[in-house]
């Protein structure tokens, strides 16, 4: 393997910033530690969609609501009929004990890009008893803090925290990372003491804290927000521990399917397709748990006038 690399010619070298370090961190422990187990469920959206379009106006009358937020509510309703997914995990392998503990509130971890393409993971809480409005306002308080919001420092709190924690538990390998995280040139330079000074001058309900990143339940990667042409699926995703579930919001696509028209007859027509990535932890839950959030889902997406429950 050393040789692997050589004779090319590289034009830059990026050393890994906190952000990237934390997204490798959770993902490669994520790899090693989690046996995942993906499905992909592709319901037809076709009628779904359109009563959103057709009512779009009169569900925005108090402020707009997009159809991302909606599916957020929809899976949300999709996790009360399946509470074991909206879980933490505590388990050790040296023991094969387990603790798999069921959630009451389902905060949703919104995977977020920034304008220069990085990514962070911010919480829209409790949206299992959010109705639509309060779940869009929810995310555009998160937009307005996080304009007052030093992410490298933020990031950096929340690492810093995540060690201690460690330690705190004689977890001492963390002791690995920490040391050369403050030392050589793969250390994490944090923003000047004056600057931090005049940070935290800032009211915390007006700018991001760890709060806003520890605590989810669930996570929702809306992949197809961010490639509304995508053709193709996301078909598996990393689940970040102690959560158990992850869901991948995939573009809706228009593809040749066969329906049910009014009178009951099967036709083939240009469809609206969703693919839901659906990812969990095969240590705490198996398919027969991931059943009545599909069956719930399919429930909502065959009978759209429910939205109107969520105004």
């Amino acid at each position: 393997m050393s040789q692997m690399g050589k004779g090319i010619t590289f034009t830059e070298k990026r050393i890994f910033g906190i952000q990237r370090k934390m997204v490798a961190y959770m993902t490669q422990k994520s790899w090693n530690e989690i046996p995942h187990v993906s499905y992909v469920y592709e319901p037809d959206m076709t009628d779904f969609f359109q009563y959103f379009q057709d009512n779009k106006e009169r569900f925005s009358k108090n402020g707009k609501i997009s159809f991302n937020t909606l599916m957020l509510k929809v899976i949300a309703e999709g996790l009360k009929a399946a509470p074991e997914l909206n879980s933490n995990l505590e388990y050790s392998a040296s023991t094969a004990r387990g603790t798999h503990k069921i959630a009451r509130e389902i905060n949703i971890a919104l995977p977020w890009m920034l304008d220069n393409g990085d990514m962070f993971t911010p919480i829209v809480k409790d949206v299992g008893n959010k109705n639509l409005h309060e779940i869009t306002d929810y995310i555009n308080d998160i937009a307005r803090r996080l304009k007052n919001t030093i992410l490298e420092e933020l990031l950096y709190k929340v690492s810093f925290g995540e060690k201690i924690s460690d330690l705190k538990n004689l977890k001492f390998s963390s002791l690995k990372q920490i040391i050369p995280n403050l030392i050589g040139k793969h250390r994490v330079r944090r923003i000047s003491r004056q600057r931090r000074k005049e940070y935290y001058k800032i009211p915390e309900k007006d700018r991001l804290t760890p709060a806003d990143i520890f605590g989810a339940t669930t996570l929702v990667s809306n992949i197809g927000s961010i490639n509304r042409h995508q053709k193709g699926a996301v078909s598996i995703l990393e689940i970040i521990a102690p959560q158990v579930f992850v869901i991948g919001l995939n573009a809706l696509q228009d593809r040749p399917g066969v329906y049910t028209d009014a009178n009951g007859r099967q036709q083939i027509g240009i469809r609206k397709i969703l693919p839901i990535c659906c990812t969990f932890d095969h240590r705490a839950v198996d398919f027969g748990q991931l059943l009545p959030f599909q069956d719930r889902v399919a429930e909502i997406i065959a009978n759209p006038q429910e939205i109107d429950k969520w105004v």
